[in-house]
């Protein structure tokens, strides 16, 4: 061996000392974190003494490796395993095609390609309009930015949107807050842990660390009497809808901000903020994405011809073999005076060795129903079902054969997702009340989602149009059903199908006014007025019927 060949091992074996060592010295520490399952160190110092063993990396994931009764000890923690919980779901957002779809999934579902929000109060909707269509709030209800809102809300669980309100005119500017600022639980009524009444905020701000109170919108405007309870915040404590010591001074004009905290998938009755969609699927969907690393590196292997070889000779002939076959790489660590032979290359041939090649199916059968198995249970952990993935497509022929559970699943996070923006009409409405001379009576609002539809169900389509064919009409005319309730029926059917077509004044078109009848018809006999209404039918019928096939093939769907 030369000299440089003797350097280059004895650093070699130097280094691989030293991480043999650190490996040891992070087996004893983990070892000594736990007693038989019982967890004995608290978290933060058992992070603390791995970081002094393992530098670059995550401890928190190293940790979640011990298995499910290793990461059940942090349940005695249960904001560290939220946090954990968090940063899993940012690191499968990033990583995971399987995570990543089942967010856009949610989102396309809950949101679909636009949200229509009108405020029942004719006066109130200039107000909205303006709110929405501002510039300044284009960072959140932008249409290129409202699908965001969904998203980091699944991934992460909260959203915080702060209303800064202007003093002056009452224009209500909106922001969505990292949720890292708010680290630490809402500060609750201290009779009634269910009511938010502060959230309290840590940034930094040009280098310096800022800290304020907002509170909760509901507080705020409801029972503002609570934000002043004592002791409920620290001497000193600066609050963001107090001018005095916060956003601007007593003697001049300026803003005033509350929250609007949106919480997800709560798993903490005794904490109001949520914890990320994938929460219970994380283990999963690391799984099924190191299986499919797994088995494309077993797919490209076999691209190469493998090949055995059996030797005729005893051990010295056979360790010769070897050390002809081998890189010499393993031993010089510098030139390879034997490189590995390419693809499909012969390697050897002579009398004493015999060849076989060996098979080269893939498995793929096997890969095939274990990828549905670690896939179908990161997909369940995430609330989707394998038809909604593009799984199991036996069963993908209409989307009528989806599942009713998975339905209500999105009709609920829809519901969930409206009642959000009706909130947020209450607030802009607030605060234009607060600080300008204009009231609204009703703030209430209606909320339309292009998402799920009868559209999308081929089989309800035909129901619907035999409705209207069959039963509706005739009804009418033998007088089993009164026409008040039948135009009711017809403005409700026609509103969900123009809802769907994404016609933006469907509630206009199809209001139960839009139905009351035009002027009467002239004095005809019973015949010309018998035969008119038939032919009126007819054309409605065939009209109805026309505009519910256009509209369903624009959906996607076959009638």
């Amino acid at each position: 061996m030369t000299i440089r060949e003797r350097i280059a091992a004895f650093v070699g074996a130097t280094e691989m000392k030293e991480q043999q060592e650190r490996m040891a010295q992070t087996i004893a520490t983990l070892a000594s974190a736990y007693d038989v399952g019982r967890y004995e160190l608290p978290p933060d110092e058992l992070v603390r003494q791995l970081s002094e063993y393992t530098s670059g990396a995550d401890i928190d994931y190293i940790v979640s490796l011990l298995g499910w009764e290793g990461a059940s000890v942090f349940t005695t923690d249960i904001a560290r395993e939220r946090d954990y919980a968090i940063k899993q779901s940012l690191h499968a957002w990033r990583h995971s095609p399987l995570y990543q779809w089942s967010v856009w999934a949610w989102t396309n579902w809950g949101i679909g390609e636009s949200v229509k929000v009108t405020p029942v109060d004719e006066s109130a909707r200039d107000v909205w309009a303006e709110f929405v269509s501002a510039g300044r709030n284009a960072a959140v209800l932008g249409q290129d930015k409202i699908h965001a809102l969904s998203e980091w809300l699944l991934v992460t669980g909260d959203r915080y949107l702060i209303h800064y309100a202007s003093t002056v005119d009452g224009a209500d500017t909106i922001r969505s807050i990292d949720p890292a600022e708010f680290p630490d639980p809402p500060i609750c009524d201290p009779n009634d842990k269910s009511t938010p009444l502060f959230y309290k905020r840590y940034w930094l701000s040009g280098g310096v660390q800022k800290t304020l109170y907002y509170p909760d919108w509901a507080a705020f405007f409801d029972y503002p009497e609570k934000l002043d309870i004592d002791g409920l915040l620290p001497p000193g404590a600066k609050r963001a809808d107090k001018p005095s010591g916060a956003i601007f001074t007593d003697d001049e004009p300026g803003t005033v901000a509350v929250i609007q905290h949106i919480a997800h998938n709560r798993k903490d009755e005794n904490d109001l903020r949520g914890w990320p969609l994938g929460t219970i699927s994380g283990a999963y969907q690391r799984a099924h994405k190191q299986f499919m690393e797994g088995r494309m590196s077993v797919s490209v292997a076999k691209q190469m011809y493998i090949q055995r070889m059996q030797v005729a000779a005893g051990s010295r002939g056979l360790e010769s073999v070897k050390s002809t076959l081998q890189s010499s790489l393993a031993s010089s660590g510098w030139n390879d005076t034997n490189p590995p032979s390419p693809a499909g290359g012969t390697q050897l041939t002579n009398k004493a060795v015999t060849t076989t090649d060996l098979p080269m199916t893939t498995g793929a059968s096997d890969a095939e129903a274990d990828n549905k198995m670690f896939a179908w249970q990161a997909l369940l952990g995430d609330g989707l079902f394998p038809t909604s993935a593009g799984l199991d497509t036996a069963r993908w022929a209409t989307a009528v054969n989806m599942d009713k559970n998975q339905s209500m699943l999105w009709s609920r996070y829809k519901s969930f997702l409206a009642q959000q923006f009706r909130n947020m009409v209450k607030i802009v409405l607030l605060f234009k009340e607060q600080h300008s001379n204009q009231r609204f009576p009703d703030k209430s609002s209606e909320v339309s989602i292009d998402t799920l539809s009868l559209v999308d169900f081929p089989p309800v389509v035909e129901a619907l149009a035999e409705m209207f064919n069959q039963a509706l009409t005739p009804l009418v005319e033998t007088g089993v059903m009164s026409v008040e309730a039948a135009r009711g029926i017809a403005a409700s059917a026609w509103l969900l199908l123009l809802q769907a077509m994404g016609v933006e004044n469907a509630d206009e078109l199809a209001s139960l006014e839009a139905f009351s009848g035009g002027e009467p018809a002239q004095e005809s006999s019973l015949a010309e007025q018998q035969a008119q209404a038939i032919a009126r039918r007819d054309v409605a019928l065939e009209q109805a019927l026309a505009a519910i096939e256009a509209a369903a093939r624009r959906m996607g769907c076959g009638v």
